[in-house]
């Protein structure tokens, strides 16, 4: 299953909504090149965040960011809401690990939501 299928649900969702979406695959995972460790994806993360900040800019998109981590990527948005608070509007966290996910709520107040409840 390539990465786009695995977002089908949600990104069909989110473009009914005219929302942008953006997925990613980090080094290492899926068609990307590189050895998958912990420090690069948390470095791929802050690489897309800055590009996609910067496309947004220069083609005059305006509106909400917000910052969306299923499974193993819920790690790099945590660690995206964590360095750039100021600058991301929402954080939405799928899929996560039950345990680390406690020890950061008592920095981010985190809501899960079914998405039948958005319509």
């Amino acid at each position: 299953m390539g990465i786009l299928t695995a977002y089908a649900d949600v990104g069909g969702f989110y473009a009914a909504m005219g929302i942008n979406f953006l997925v990613v695959d980090y080094r290492g995972y899926g068609w990307s090149g590189g050895t998958p460790t912990v420090s690069a994806m948390m470095a791929d993360s802050h690489a897309v965040f800055a590009f996609v900040k910067k496309w947004l800019k220069e083609k005059g998109f305006s509106g909400k960011q917000i910052v969306m981590g299923r499974s193993l990527g819920s790690a790099c948005a945590l660690e995206l809401a964590a360095h750039h608070e100021a600058e991301i509007d929402g954080l939405v966290i799928e899929s996560a690990w039950f345990r680390s996910m406690m020890r950061i709520t008592t920095r981010f107040f985190i809501m899960a939501v079914r998405p039948t409840c958005l319509v």
